[in-house]
This record gives C-alpha cells, structure tokens and sequence, in this order.
C-alpha cells in the first residue's frame, strides 16, 4: 500500500511539474518570435519601391536573422544580410527599392527582383532559409496571404501551425497596408 501511495505522490509531483512547464515555458517559445507586422503591396500610384514589409520581434532576445528569407507573390526571395533583430523591435524591409541598410531599413535593391507584389491578391512568407516543396514547413516562421487565389505557401503554413488553411486577408484598397493586430 505504502508503495501504490508513492507513486501516486511522484505522478501528482510530475503531473503539477509539467503543467507548470507548459504554461510557463510554451507562451514563450510560440510568442517569443519573429512576426510579419504589416505590409504595403499595392501603393498608391506606381508601386516599384513603395511596396513594403515590416518585420517585429515580440520575444524578449534579439533573432539573427542572417540567411532568413522572405518571400512574396513575385517569387522573388529576399536573403537577408547578417542581421540581428533587436526584442521589441522592427525592421521595414522596402521590397524593389535602393537604399541604405540600417538597423530600422533593408532594401532588397531591383537586380534579380523582377515584379512588383501582387495588387489584390499574394502572400508574404518569412523562411528561416530557402525552402523547397520538401522543407518549407519546418522552415516557415510567419505568414500571411491577402485577397483570393494566391495560395503558394499556404499548406506549408498551415502545416506549421502559423496559418489556417482557407483564412484570408481581405484586399486593401491601394495606399491601404495591412497590419497585424495582436
């Protein structure tokens, strides 16, 4: 009896244990990271170098974000430079656009960055480096996708848990950006 007694006691111990751990340690990992705050793809006017994405770090450590990629409906990927993004902090990066980098800046420049992003419908993906059809779940950090149709990263994103497949963001009107809310 004193046996069945213990090891009722070290399961109520491990049981308290790991909820403790999950409810302390889990928020932060998931909410400790990298997100896409806002974004401008449809700038009044012409668009080339007006576009943008803004990126946010909501944990409580900088992120290197050296090699990461980001991706929008162009098919054009952006390789960031050797980058540290500070906690509570953001970056533009200024899609087609020439400029210099600075710690609240980066310019992806034109050469090799063919299109614009796409006007009423498109995605925006950030990868911890360049996916492929094989790796892109576990490499996607953050994604959104705005009007209808455009569906390249989606199942990846859903896959990872950062996106609901079928979810879209309405189309802003042009000048209009999309932000994140929470």
């Amino acid at each position: 009896k004193s046996r069945r007694n213990s090891f009722k006691y070290m399961l109520k111990i491990f049981l308290k244990t790991t909820i403790f751990v999950v409810l302390f340690f889990i928020p932060q990992i998931v909410f400790g990271a990298v997100v896409i705050n806002e974004t401008l793809y449809d700038a009044a006017g012409t668009d080339t170098g007006k576009e943008y994405v803004i990126l946010y770090n909501n944990g409580d450590s900088a992120i290197d974000l050296t090699n990461y990629e980001l991706n929008a409906v162009s098919g054009d990927y952006y390789v960031f430079p050797s980058f540290p993004l500070n906690s509570k902090t953001s970056v533009a990066i200024h899609w087609r656009a020439q400029g210099i980098n600075s710690q609240t800046d980066l310019y992806t420049g034109t050469s090799g960055f063919d299109a614009n992003m796409g006007d009423t419908s498109g995605w925006v993906a950030l990868f911890k480096g360049h996916p492929t059809s094989g790796t892109a779940k576990d490499l996607i950090t953050d994604y959104l996708e705005y009007g209808t149709g455009a569906k390249t990263w989606e199942s990846a994103a859903n896959d990872a848990g950062v996106w609901v497949a079928g979810n879209f963001i309405a189309d802003a009107s042009a000048g209009k950006s999309i932000k994140l809310k929470t």
